[in-house]
This record gives C-alpha cells, sequence and structure tokens, in this order.
C-alpha cells in the first residue's frame, strides 16, 4: 500500500514539475514575441489579435528554421573546420545569413497571416535583432566534435 501511495507521489510530482516547465517555457515564448511585436509596432506592425501576432511569429519561426541552420552552419564550417576566415568575418557572414533568412520567414509570415500587416523595414529590424541574439554561438565548436 506504502509503495503505490510512494509512486503516486512521485509521478504527481513529475507531473507538476513538467507542466512548471511548459508554463515557463510559454512564457518566454511569449515575453520574446512581446519584444519583437514592439519592436515593429514602431514599423508600421498592425495586427487584430494577439493569437495573430503570436500565430505569426510562430509560423515565421517554423518557415526560417531551415534556413537559419544553414546559415549558422556556413559561418561555422568556414571558421572552424576550413580556417578560411577569422571570428570577425564569421560573425559578419552569420548576421547577413541570419538577418535574410528570418526576414525570409517573417516575410511569408506576413504574406500568409492575413490578420498580421507589416512592412520591410519591421521585417529587416526584427530579423537582424534575431539574428544578433544568435552570435555567441558562432566561434565556438560544438560539444562533441
Amino acid at each position: 500500500m506504502h509503495e503505490n501511495k510512494r509512486i503516486l507521489s512521485e509521478t504527481l510530482q513529475h507531473f507538476i514539475t513538467f507542466l512548471v516547465a511548459i508554463i515557463l517555457f510559454l512564457a518566454t515564448i511569449l515575453m520574446i514575441i512581446a519584444v519583437y511585436g514592439t519592436i515593429m509596432s514602431q514599423f508600421e506592425f498592425e495586427y487584430t489579435s494577439g493569437q495573430a501576432v503570436v500565430v505569426f511569429f510562430a509560423l515565421a519561426t517554423l518557415m526560417s528554421w531551415p534556413i537559419c541552420l544553414a546559415a549558422e552552419a556556413l559561418p561555422k564550417l568556414l571558421l572552424l573546420d576550413y580556417k578560411r576566415i577569422n571570428k570577425t568575418q564569421a560573425v559578419i557572414l552569420y548576421l547577413i545569413l541570419a538577418t535574410i533568412a528570418n526576414g525570409i520567414g517573417l516575410a511569408l509570415a506576413n504574406h500568409f497571416v492575413i490578420r498580421v500587416t507589416t512592412n520591410t523595414s519591421a521585417i529587416l529590424a526584427v530579423s537582424l535583432v534575431i539574428a544578433i541574439g544568435g552570435v555567441t554561438g558562432i566561434t565556438k565548436r560544438p560539444e562533441g566534435t
């Protein structure tokens, strides 16, 4: 009997921990979306609801993710494996490629999400902010490689 209570108690603790992790993850995502939305609002970013903004950024993230992987891999490959460029050049190359990759995702989301409209200036500004946020890992070799 005590064994069942212990198992139930542990399961409940794991479930609560999982729920707290999900809530913290979603809160973090919403805060990031709020920051990007604030930046874009300076450039004629218009939306009909908060839900539309969340869908807009979620769709932009999904669409730009494969391109962003390449944008991150190319500078690392040229810097760490082939040693063709230095760290500064790798960072600049990453910023250019990541800004373009994120811009493509945001532009596609702008096209497909009808309830959100924005202009090219807003897309470029947010794309650059997103790219700057990812610069820290460009000059580091991934563990285990």
